[in-house]
C-alpha cells in the first residue's frame, strides 16, 4: 500500500510540475522584453532591406525620437504618461548640434568640418543706386558695388568715365522720419543687410542698437535639414510606417517557424463537489496542453499537440484515486491545386517591405527638396527686402531732392507729388515683403516641426554669395558691352585714338572689378599685374592726349591778335600746368609698376607735390587780386604761371625719361599703332576673362534622352510600380487556381499513454490511431470565382496602363525640368542685361532731370527706377529658381542621394553633373521583384523572376549597336493553360 501511494505521488508530481510550467509560460514576459524583442526583429529586417550600397540610405532607422527632438517622450516607453493639457508657449529650445554651413559642404563631407560660426561672411553687395548718383555719374557701374568701409566710414570713391578716379560728394542721408515710417519688426529684418545698416549710420551716426536687430539663432540649410530630421512629424510618421511594415513581415515569416500555436497552450483546474444518495464525491480535474505548428515550404501545415489530463478523486467508493493520461497528436495537411495561395500573405509582406523601403528613401530625398525649396524661397524673400529697402531709400531721396528743387523753382508741384506717391508705394511694398517673410518663416517652422512662436532666423552667407555671383554676371555683361564698343571703334578707318583710349580704360575698370569679385568667390586666377600695368600705361597715353588741346588753346591765346587779356592767358597757362601735373601723377603710377628705383619715384612725388601746391596757391592769389580789384598785378601772376609751367614741363620730361614714354620721337601714326597694339592685347585679355568659369549659371550637361532613360531605370516609384504590376499578374494565377477543383490531403497520427500506468509520458503505440484522408471539392459552381478571375485580368491591364502612365509622367517631368533649366539660364542672362540697361537709365534720367534737359520729367526717373528694381528682382528670382530646379532635376532622375544627415552633399558644387544610366541597376533587378526564399512556388509564379531584362537603347543606337548574344529585347510569354 505504501508503495502504491508513493508511486501515485511521483506521477502526481510530474503532472503538477507540468501544469505549473504551463502556468509560468502563460504568464508571459514583461512589457519591456516584448518591446525590445519587436524592435530587434523589426530593425534587423529594416537594416537588411536598406543594405543596397547605391541607395545612400541611412545606416540605421529608429522610431524612438532623439532626446533633443521636440517629439521625444521622456516618460516610460511601455506605459507613457499623458501630457499635461495646459497649453505652453516657448517650451522648446533649439538644440546645440554640430551643424555646418555651405562652405564646408561644397565638396562633400570632409573629415574635419569647421563650425559654421567661424565661416567668414562675404561683403554686402548691390548698394543703393542713389549712392552713385550722389557721388557723381559713373559710366560703367551697371550694378552698384559695395561700400567698403575704411576706418568705419563708407568709401565714396567711384570710377568715372575714362577710367579716372574722382571723389564724389557725401551721400545724402535718409531723413529720420523715413526710418520712423517703417515698423520695428520690418526694420529688424532690414538691419540684416549691411547696406541698410550703412544707410542708418549715415542718418544717425551710429549702428542700430542690438535690441533693434533679430537676436534669434541664424540657421543654415544644413542646420534646417538636421532639425527636420529631429522634429519633422511627417518624417517620424514615415519611419513608423516602415516599422509597421517590418512588424507585419516578421509576423508572416513567423508562420514558417516551428512555434507554439496561438491557441491550445493552456492549463486549468475544475473542482467538482457532488452529493448523491447521501454519498459525497469530490474530484479535481487538471487538464493541460501544448500545441506547436509550422507552415511548410510545400504550402501545407504541420501541427503537433501534447495533452495531459489529471483527475483526482478524494472520497470516491475506492477512497483517494488518481487517473493520469496524456496524448500526442501529429497532423499534416496539404492543399494540392491552391498551393500558391497559402504563400500569398508572406509573398505580399516581403514585397511590401521592399516597396516601403524604397518609398522611405525617396521620401527622405523629397523631404530634402521640399526643405531646400522652402529655404531658397525664404532667401529670395530676404533678397526682396534688401532690394525693396534700397528702392524705398532711392525714392525718399528723390522726394527730398524734388522738394528742394520745387522751392528753388526748378520742379513743378506735380513732379514732387509723383515722387511722394511713389515713395508711399515703395514703402508699402517693403512692409509687405517683410510680412511675407514672417509668414514664410512660420510655414518653415511647421514643416520642420518647430512651434510657430519659436524665433528663428536664416544665415545669409549663402544669399551674399548668390548676390555676389550675380554681380560677377553683371560685371561680365559690362565687360561685353565695353568690349563691343572698343572693338567697334577698333574697326573704324581710321580709328579715333582718344575714343579708343577712353573705351579701353572703361573696359579695364570693369575687368579689374570682375577680378576682384571673382577673387572673393575664389573662382579664377588672372594675371592682375600685367592688366594693371596696361591700365597705368593707357592712363599715361590718355592724360598726355588730354594735354594737347589745352596746350593748343594756350598757344592761340599767346599769339592772338589783338593780344588776349592777361587773365585769360593766366588761366590757360594754369590749366595746361594742371593737365601736365595730372599726366605726371599717372606717369608716377606707371613708373611704380615698372619697378623703377624708389629714389627716382620719390623725387617725382616730391617735385609734383611742390608744383601742385604752387598751382593751388596761384589760384588763391588770383581770387585775392580779383577781390581787391588789383588787375594790374595779373601780369605778375602770368609770369609766375609761366615759371610753374616751365618747371612742370621739366618734370614731365624727367618722368618720360624714367618711364621710357617720351613721345617726341613718335609720329601720330606710330602713336596710333602703339595704341592699337595695346587695344588688341586688351581685347584678348578680356576674351580670356569672359571665357573663365564662374560667371553666370553653370549649365546641366545631359541630353534629354539620356536624362529620361536615367530616370526610367533609376526611379524608385517606377520600381514599385513594376512590382505592383507583378502583384496584379500574381493575382491572375491565384484567381485561376480558384477555378480548379479543391483537393486537400490530410494525415493524422495520435499516440496515447498506457491506461494502467498513470504516467504522463508513458506513450505506447498500443494506444494509437492513424487517419489518412482526402477531400475533393468539384468545380460545379465557380460563378463568383469566374468573376474574380475576370476582374484580375482587368486589374492587370489597368496596372499596365498605370505603369505606362507613370513612365510617361516621369519622362514629362524630365523634359519639363531640362526645358525649365535652359529657360531660366536664358532668363537670367536677360535679367542681368536688363539690370545693366535699367541702371544706366536711372543714372542718365536722374542727371538729365537735375540738369533741366527738355522733355525729361519725374515720371521718367520713376519708370527707370521701377524697371531697375524689377530687373534686380528678376536676377535674384531666376538665379534661385535655377538652383531649386537643378536639384529637382536630380531628384526626378533619382540621382539626389542623401545619407544619414539628410543633406545632398553636391548642392553647392555647381560643376557637379548627372551621370546617365541606361540599364536597370542591381537594386532594380529582378525588374518585377523577388519572391521569398523557401516556399515551393509553382512554375507560373516563378516566371516573374525569369522575365528577360532587355537592353535599353536610344533610337540612333538601335541600328548601329549589336546586342549581346544573351540579351532578349522582349520576354516570350508562357502559354498558360
Amino acid at each position: 500500500m505504501k508503495h502504491s501511494v508513493f508511486h501515485l505521488s511521483g506521477a502526481l508530481r510530474q503532472s503538477v510540475s507540468w501544469s505549473l510550467l504551463a502556468l509560468i509560460l502563460l504568464a508571459g514576459c514583461s512589457r519591456t522584453r516584448y518591446r525590445q524583442s519587436a524592435d530587434a526583429e523589426s530593425y534587423s529586417i529594416i537594416d537588411q532591406n536598406l543594405a543596397y550600397p547605391t541607395w545612400m540610405s541611412p545606416s540605421t532607422v529608429e522610431i524612438e525620437p532623439d532626446p533633443r527632438s521636440r517629439l521625444y517622450d521622456p516618460t516610460c516607453a511601455e506605459s507613457p504618461v499623458l501630457p499635461p493639457p495646459a497649453p505652453q508657449l516657448y517650451g522648446y529650445e533649439l538644440p546645440e548640434l554640430p551643424l555646418y554651413g555651405p562652405a564646408e559642404l561644397e565638396h562633400g563631407t570632409p573629415s574635419e568640418l569647421i563650425p559654421f560660426d567661424e565661416v567668414v561672411s562675404l561683403p554686402p553687395v548691390f548698394d543703393d543706386v542713389q549712392a552713385h548718383l550722389a557721388a557723381g555719374p559713373s559710366a560703367g557701374a551697371v550694378l552698384p558695388a559695395s561700400h567698403h568701409a575704411v576706418d568705419g566710414q563708407p568709401d565714396q570713391t567711384n570710377s568715372a568715365a575714362g577710367g579716372r578716379e574722382q571723389s564724389g560728394t557725401p551721400q545724402v542721408p535718409i531723413s529720420a522720419s523715413a526710418w520712423q515710417a517703417i515698423d520695428e519688426a520690418c526694420l529688424a529684418r532690414m538691419f540684416e543687410f549691411a547696406t541698410v545698416r550703412e544707410e542708418y549710420l549715415l542718418t544717425f551716426g551710429s549702428e542700430p542698437v542690438a535690441d533693434a536687430r533679430i537676436s534669434a539663432r541664424r540657421l543654415t540649410l544644413a542646420e534646417i535639414v538636421a532639425l527636420t530630421m529631429l522634429n519633422s512629424r511627417a518624417y517620424q510618421t514615415e519611419k513608423e510606417n516602415l516599422y509597421r511594415t517590418a512588424l507585419n513581415l516578421s509576423l508572416e515569416q513567423f508562420d514558417y517557424d516551428l512555434k507554439f500555436s496561438v491557441g491550445g497552450n493552456r492549463t486549468g483546474a475544475d473542482y467538482d463537489h457532488r452529493r448523491a444518495g447521501g454519498v459525497t464525491s469530490d474530484t479535481l480535474l487538471v487538464p493541460s496542453g501544448l500545441q506547436v505548428d509550422k507552415m511548410l515550404a510545400t504550402g501545407g501545415t504541420l501541427l503537433g499537440r501534447f495533452a495531459n489530463d489529471v483527475l483526482l478523486t478524494f472520497n470516491g467508493p475506492s477512497g483517494f484515486a488518481a487517473d493520469v493520461s496524456s496524448e500526442l497528436l501529429l497532423d499534416l495537411s496539404q492543399t494540392v491545386f491552391q498551393r500558391d495561395a497559402t504563400f500569398e500573405r508572406l509573398t505580399q509582406a516581403e514585397r511590401n517591405m521592399v516597396y516601403a523601403v524604397r518609398d522611405f528613401i525617396r521620401f527622405r530625398r523629397e523631404l530634402f527638396v521640399q526643405i531646400a525649396s522652402r529655404y531658397y524661397s525664404l532667401i529670395l524673400n530676404y533678397r526682396g527686402i534688401e532690394i525693396n529697402a534700397q528702392d524705398y531709400f532711392s525714392f525718399v531721396r528723390q522726394f527730398s531732392q524734388g522738394e528742394a528743387e520745387f522751392r528753388a523753382g526748378l520742379l513743378s508741384r506735380i513732379g514732387v507729388d509723383q515722387f511722394e506717391q511713389r515713395t508711399f508705394s515703395s514703402r508699402s511694398t517693403l512692409i509687405s515683403s517683410c510680412n511675407g517673410l514672417e509668414s514664410g518663416l512660420d510655414s518653415l517652422k511647421l514643416l520642420i516641426g518647430l512651434p510657430p512662436e519659436l524665433p528663428i532666423n536664416l544665415d545669409l552667407t549663402e544669399l551674399e554669395e548668390i548676390t555676389l555671383r550675380d554681380r560677377v554676371a553683371a560685371t561680365g555683361e559690362l565687360i561685353s558691352r565695353a568690349r563691343r564698343q572698343l572693338g567697334a571703334e577698333r574697326q573704324e578707318q581710321p580709328p579715333d585714338r582718344s575714343v579708343m583710349l577712353n573705351a579701353a580704360l572703361v573696359l579695364i575698370d570693369r575687368m579689374l572689378e570682375s577680378i576682384e569679385q571673382r577673387g572673393n568667390l575664389d573662382q579664377v586666377e588672372f594675371d592682375l599685374v600685367s592688366l594693371q600695368d596696361l591700365q597705368a600705361r593707357l592712363r599715361v597715353d590718355d592724360a598726355r592726349l588730354d594735354t594737347r588741346p589745352v596746350r593748343a588753346e594756350l598757344a592761340r591765346d599767346r599769339t592772338a591778335v589783338p593780344p588776349a587779356p592777361p587773365i585769360r592767358v593766366f588761366q590757360r597757362t594754369l590749366d595746361y600746368a594742371e593737365s601736365l601735373l595730372t599726366l605726371a601723377a599717372h606717369q608716377r603710377g606707371y613708373a611704380a609698376g615698372l619697378g623703377v628705383d624708389s629714389s627716382a619715384i620719390a623725387n617725382l612725388d616730391r617735385t609734383r607735390d611742390e608744383l601742385q601746391t604752387r598751382s593751388e596757391q596761384l589760384g588763391v592769389d588770383l581770387n585775392k587780386m580779383l577781390g581787391a580789384s588789383q588787375l594790374d598785378q595779373i601780369p605778375v601772376l602770368v609770369q609766375r604761371a609761366e615759371q610753374l609751367l616751365g618747371e612742370t614741363e621739366n618734370l614731365i620730361r624727367t618722368a618720360d625719361a624714367v618711364t621710357g614714354t617720351d613721345p617726341v620721337q613718335l609720329t601720330a601714326e606710330q602713336e596710333l599703332r602703339e595704341t592699337l597694339e595695346h587695344v588688341d592685347l586688351l581685347l584678348a585679355k578680356s576674351e580670356q576673362l569672359l571665357q573663365a568659369p564662374g560667371a553666370g549659371l553653370v549649365p546641366v550637361k545631359i541630353e534629354m534622352d539620356d536624362a529620361m532613360l536615367t530616370a526610367l531605370v533609376r526611379r524608385f516609384d517606377l520600381m514599385n510600380e513594376r512590382g505592383s504590376l507583378a502583384d496584379d499578374r500574381r493575382q491572375i494565377k491565384l484567381a485561376a487556381d480558384d477555378l480548379k477543383s479543391i483537393l486537400n490531403l490530410n494525415a493524422t497520427q495520435t499516440v496515447g499513454t498506457r491506461t494502467t500506468s498513470n504516467r504522463p509520458f508513458d506513450f505506447t503505440f498500443d494506444e494509437s490511431r492513424t487517419t489518412i484522408g482526402a477531400t475533393l471539392d468539384l468545380p460545379l459552381n465557380r460563378k463568383a470565382q469566374r468573376n474574380a478571375f475576370r476582374v484580375s485580368l482587368i486589374n492587370y491591364q489597368a496596372g499596365r496602363r498605370s505603369l505606362m502612365q507613370l513612365e510617361d509622367n516621369v519622362k514629362l517631368s524630365i523634359r519639363d525640368d531640362l526645358r525649365g533649366l535652359a529657360l531660366q539660364r536664358e532668363q537670367y542672362q536677360i535679367a542681368v542685361a536688363s539690370a545693366a540697361l535699367a541702371y544706366g537709365r536711372v543714372i542718365s534720367t536722374q542727371l538729365e532731370l537735375q540738369l533741366g534737359i527738355p522733355g525729361v520729367q519725374p515720371r521718367d526717373v520713376i519708370e527707370a527706377q521701377n524697371d531697375y528694381t524689377a530687373s534686380l528682382r528678376d536676377v535674384a528670382r531666376n538665379h534661385i529658381t535655377y538652383i531649386t530646379s537643378r536639384f529637382q532635376l536630380f531628384l526626378d532622375m533619382e540621382l539626389l542621394e542623401v545619407g544619414d544627415s539628410g543633406f545632398w552633399q553636391p548642392l553647392y558644387d555647381e560643376q557637379y553633373q548627372p551621370s546617365p544610366s541606361y540599364q536597370l541597376m542591381g537594386d532594380a533587378l529582378p525588374a518585377y521583384g523577388v519572391l521569398p526564399t523557401g516556399p515551393w512556388y509553382s512554375k507560373e509564379m516563378r516566371c516573374i523572376l525569369d522575365v528577360p531584362t532587355g537592353f535599353s537603347l536610344l533610337p540612333a543606337e538601335q541600328d548601329s549597336m549589336e546586342l549581346p548574344a544573351d540579351v532578349e529585347l522582349a520576354p516570350v510569354p508562357e502559354d498558360v493553360q
